[in-house]
């Protein structure tokens, strides 16, 4: 049986509203969740991490009800024992956590107080006789093997925030310059940190330089637009959804349908060719074009399409003229941009992001505790080298001055990440 032209688009219509009726319900909610319940109400932010963790993702989903249900995603549910649940108290600033794998047993989880083992965040507070430490390195060392680095600037007022300290014995030091240029270690303290102590303080009695305290802001005498309070409470208690995982039967039909779609053009093109070979005839003519005699089968054989010859060319003489000066030598190639450590070794940058970290990165310094893992991106674009932060800890810096925003390297510039520093040639 053959089927008819408007056959055929009844049958593209009706797979093109099956394709669309099947990716509208793939955007159903998954039925695969972990039920959490507190005690009472309060702001709290949950999400599932890999259990190594050093600071909040921006993608927790902020709630604050008894009860609440948290999505899994589909390579959560295949691989639970490479990821944790992590629950924020927002108002005691309190992180508590614990193995998805051990939560997927009933697939509930109702936290107490001692579940709640670390602090979101830790400050240290590094003062002297004259006022709080301008510059320095504050390092913390807590229960957990990992020593962590803050590199204190003026601007930070002699406060160094650490995110994530476990509860319990932690130990911190702080290294100093004096004014007289000697570079000191302040002796070791250890702090027993509990679930009410979320800053603690280290006094140097040497002479160092301290940081000057910011301008007092001017009150606004401007009146508040009403709602605007509401409008932002409102905004914050809005609940973040993780993003669901496509539907694969969908993706593949839609495929298919792309597939039938651009095969009925196909066929569409060689009917209309087949049945008005005169004018397509004549179109070809008109650029030049010859065909044969149409499609083969009934009407003849298979076209054969030739050029047309083009028309001789006309030879064109020149008078005499003076000789073309030869062409000046070409400049010399610029130098391929690099980094060179202060121990002398190079880093030459590739064209593209070059990343740098601690562990897994293009340029990998490892061992140093104050790079992040994924610590910043290095852009190359010809000779043209972009500089770019991405959310370390302890900043990315160019000629001593930390950035927030992607920057544009010139030869001869002093680029830092964290405690480590490199000299930009190019």
């Amino acid at each position: 049986m053959r089927l008819s032209n408007r056959a055929w688009l009844v049958v593209l219509f009706c797979l093109g509203l099956f394709s669309l009726a099947l990716s509208q319900g793939s955007t159903a909610p998954s039925t695969s969740v972990v039920e959490l319940s507190f005690p009472s109400e309060a702001s709290r932010r949950i999400f599932i991490h890999p259990p190594l963790l050093e600071k909040i993702p921006e993608a927790a989903s902020q709630v604050s009800a008894k009860a609440v249900e948290l999505p899994l995603t589909s390579n959560q549910e295949a691989k639970p024992g490479d990821f944790s649940v992590f629950i924020v108290d927002e108002e005691r600033g309190l992180l508590a956590t614990r193995p998805l794998q051990e939560v997927l047993k009933t697939r509930k989880w109702s936290p107490v107080d001692a579940d709640y083992t670390f602090l979101v965040t830790l400050s240290v507070m590094v003062t002297s006789p004259e006022g709080p430490l301008a510059t320095g390195v504050v390092t913390i060392q807590p229960a957990t093997p990992n020593e962590r680095k803050v590199i204190l600037s003026p601007t930070m007022q002699g406060k160094a925030n650490f995110e994530i300290v476990p509860l319990g014995d932690t130990k911190v030091r702080v290294e100093y310059t004096t004014t007289d240029a000697e570079t000191k270690t302040a002796p070791t303290q250890t702090f027993n940190l509990t679930a009410e102590q979320r800053t603690v303080t280290l006094t140097i009695n040497d002479k160092v330089e301290v940081a000057t305290p910011p301008a007092q802001a001017q009150p606004s005498s401007e009146p508040k637009a009403e709602g605007a309070a509401a409008k932002t409470e409102g905004g914050e208690s809005a609940s973040k959804k993780q993003p669901e995982p496509p539907n694969p039967l969908a993706s593949l039909l839609q495929f298919a349908c792309v597939l039938v779609v651009l095969g009925a053009i196909g066929f569409f093109v060689w009917w209309y060719i087949k049945n008005n070979q005169k004018q397509v005839q004549e179109a070809l003519k008109q650029v030049g074009v010859q065909g044969g005699a149409g499609p083969s089968g009934a009407n003849g054989p298979d076209p054969v399409l030739t050029q047309a010859a083009p028309a001789p060319l006309q030879t064109i003489v020149l008078p005499d003229a003076a000789p073309t000066p030869a062409a000046p030598a070409a400049a010399p190639a610029p130098l391929t941009p690099q980094l060179r450590g202060e121990s002398g070794d190079v880093f030459t940058l590739q064209e593209g992001a070059t990343t740098i970290g601690r562990e897994g990165a293009d340029l990998t310094l490892a061992g140093e505790s104050s790079v992040s893992r994924s610590h910043a991106t290095l852009t190359r674009s010809g000779t043209v080298v972009t500089l770019a932060d991405s959310g370390s800890t302890n900043g990315t810096f160019v000629n001593g001055q930390k950035i927030t925003s992607p920057v544009t390297l010139n030869p001869g510039d002093t680029v830092q990440f964290g405690a480590v520093r490199f000299r930009y040639e190019g």
